[in-house]
C-alpha cells in the first residue's frame, strides 16, 4: 500500500472524525474508478477515487455525490448513504452495503418491478428546489436528433481508431462493414417514422416531460441484500434526462441482460407517469434500436484512447489485447442478436 493511498484515507477518516486505525482493500468492481473496501474500528466503507482526463470532461465525483445526497435527504435509503468527498483528491466515501451481486439468471418479473419502482421514487422528488439545481445527465439529449447525432459521433471515432494490432483491425472492419451500414438503416427508419407521427425529430422535450434518472441503470449496479432487497449504486452519470433514453439504457446495458418481454410493461408504466403517455411510448419505441446501436459501441469504447485510459486507471489486470478482443466479441454478439430480432419483426 502506497503513501498516497494512506494520505487520502487519512484525510477522509479526518473529515469524519473516525480516526481509528483502518485497512483498505482494492475491489475490483469498477470500470472507471479504483475502488476500495475501508475498514475501521467504527464502520465499513466504500472508498472511490474517479477517473480524471482532460479528454473526459465529466465529473464522475460531483454527479455520484451530489445525486446520492439529494436522493438521500429525500428519505430515499436504498442506495449506499454518502459519507465524505474530497474534491482535491477525487475521493469520496460511502457506507459499505452488504450483499451480492445480482446474475442474469436472477433477472425476473419482481426485480423488474422493483427497479422501476426505484426510479418512481425517485421522480417523485423531482418536483423539489434541490432536484431542479441536479445537472443534466451524462449524455443528455432531449430531442430525437440530438439521440441521433451523439450515435453517430460516437461511431465517427471509431471509424477513426487507431490500429496497432489484429484485434484492433477487426474492430474497424467490424465498424465500417456491419454497425455503420446498420445505423444508416436506423436513421433512416427514425426519420420516416418521426414524420409519419407528426413528430419533428428538432423539437426539445419540455423540462415537465425529463425524468430525474440514475443512468448506466441495470442490474450490475444493484446488490442483492440477505432480507431479499435490492440496493442501488453507481450514479456517475445521473441527473436530469430524457425518459426514453433511461428505458432504453435499462434494456440494452449488456451486463445483466434484461429479457425484451419486459420492455412493453416496463416502458409503459414509465410513459404512464407523463400527461401524453403515448407520444413518450412512441419515443420509446422510435429509439429503442438507436440505443441498441450505441451500446454496441459503448463496448468498444476501449479502442479509443480515453476509454482505454480508463481502464488503466481502474487497474483492469491482463492482457490489453486481451480484453479488446473480449469487448469486440461482446459488441459483435450484440449487434447479431438485434439484426436477429429486426428479421423475426
Amino acid at each position: 500500500m502506497n503513501q498516497s493511498l494512506n494520505d487520502r484515507v487519512t484525510i477522509l477518516l479526518v473529515k469524519i472524525g473516525d480516526l481509528t486505525q483502518f485497512k483498505i482493500k482494492e475491489i475490483s468492481e469498477g470500470a472507471n474508478n479504483r475502488v476500495y473496501k475501508l475498514e475501521t474500528v467504527n464502520a465499513k466503507y466504500l472508498m472511490k477515487t474517479y477517473f480524471k482526463d482532460k479528454e473526459d470532461k465529466r465529473n464522475r465525483l460531483s454527479a455520484e455525490f451530489g445525486f446520492s445526497d439529494f436522493l438521500w435527504s429525500e428519505d430515499i435509503h436504498c442506495i449506499p448513504r454518502p459519507v465524505v468527498q474530497d474534491r482535491e483528491n477525487n475521493t469520496a466515501l460511502f457506507d459499505y452495503m452488504e450483499g451480492r451481486k445480482i446474475s442474469p439468471e436472477d433477472v425476473d418479473e419482481n426485480l423488474v418491478s422493483e427497479a422501476l419502482d426505484f426510479w418512481v421514487m425517485i421522480n417523485s422528488r423531482k418536483s423539489s428546489t434541490r432536484a431542479k439545481r441536479i445537472p443534466k445527465a451524462s449524455e443528455a439529449y432531449f430531442s430525437i436528433n440530438g439521440h441521433l447525432n451523439n450515435v453517430s459521433n460516437r461511431l465517427k471515432k471509431l471509424n477513426k481508431m487507431k490500429i496497432d494490432h489484429d484485434v484492433s483491425y477487426s474492430a474497424k472492419l467490424f465498424v465500417n462493414d456491419n454497425l455503420i451500414p446498420f445505423w444508416d438503416s436506423v436513421k433512416s427508419e427514425v426519420a420516416t417514422d418521426s414524420a409519419l407521427e407528426g413528430v419533428n425529430i428538432n423539437d426539445i422535450l419540455h423540462h415537465y416531460d425529463r425524468c430525474l434518472s440514475p443512468s448506466d441503470f441495470g442490474f450490475h449496479n444493484v446488490i442483492l441484500t440477505g432480507s431479499g432487497a435490492l440496493k442501488f449504486f453507481d450514479f456517475e452519470y445521473a441527473g436530469w434526462d430524457d425518459p426514453a433514453k433511461f428505458v432504453c439504457d435499462f434494456f440494452c446495458q449488456p451486463e445483466i441482460p434484461v429479457s425484451m418481454k419486459y420492455f412493453p410493461a416496463f416502458s409503459e408504466s414509465v410513459s404512464a407517469e407523463y400527461s401524453d403517455a403515448g407520444f413518450h411510448q412512441f419515443r420509446m419505441n422510435l429509439l429503442l434500436p438507436v440505443y441498441q446501436v450505441k451500446w454496441c459501441a459503448i463496448m468498444l469504447n476501449d479502442f479509443l484512447s480515453t476509454g482505454n485510459k480508463r481502464r488503466e486507471f481502474s487497474n483492469n489486470n491482463g492482457s490489453r489485447e486481451k480484453r479488446l478482443e473480449l469487448q469486440l466479441e461482446k459488441s459483435m454478439n450484440q449487434f447479431e442478436s438485434i439484426v436477429g430480432e429486426r428479421a423475426e419483426i
